[in-house]
C-alpha cells in the first residue's frame, strides 16, 4: 500500500467519523496569513486567507491529560487531514472563536503527511 493509499484512506476515515460522532456544528477555520517582504520605512502587507478545515476532528483533553504546564484547562485537539499544513501560532477559528495552535504534530512516515495533531489555546 502507498503513501498515498494510506493518506486517502485516512482522509475517508477522518470524515466517516465526523459524521457517526459530529453533529456538524463544528466550524473550524484557518486564517491563514502571508506578510510581503517590507522594508523599514514601507512595511509588508499582511493578507488573511480563510480556509475551512473540512473533515477536522475538535476533541477536548481529558482531565489525566491536563498538566497545567504543556497542555492547561480549555484546551482542545484538533485532528485533521493533510491537505492543509498548519503551524505553530496559526489562528484557528472554532464556531467564530479565536484559538491559537500551541503545538503541532504532523504523522508522516515516509515523507507522506497523513495527518496533523494540533493543540489549539482561546486567544
Amino acid at each position: 500500500m502507498s503513501g498515498a493509499d494510506i493518506q486517502s484512506r485516512i482522509k475517508a476515515g477522518l470524515k466517516r467519523a465526523n459524521v457517526r460522532t459530529g453533529d456538524g456544528t463544528n466550524l473550524i477555520i484557518l486564517n491563514q496569513k502571508v506578510t510581503s517582504a517590507g522594508n523599514p520605512v514601507t512595511p509588508g502587507v499582511t493578507t488573511v486567507t480563510q480556509i475551512t478545515l473540512i473533515d477536522a476532528i475538535l476533541t477536548s483533553y481529558t482531565n489525566a491529560q491536563i498538566d497545567n504546564d504543556l497542555i492547561i484547562k480549555g484546551d482542545k485537539k484538533l485532528i485533521s487531514n493533510s491537505d492543509t499544513l498548519i503551524t505553530v501560532n496559526d489562528e484557528i477559528l472554532v464556531n467564530g472563536i479565536t484559538h491559537i495552535v500551541v503545538d503541532t504534530d504532523s504523522k508522516n512516515p515516509s515523507n507522506v503527511p497523513l495527518v496533523y495533531i494540533s493543540q489549539l489555546r482561546l486567544q
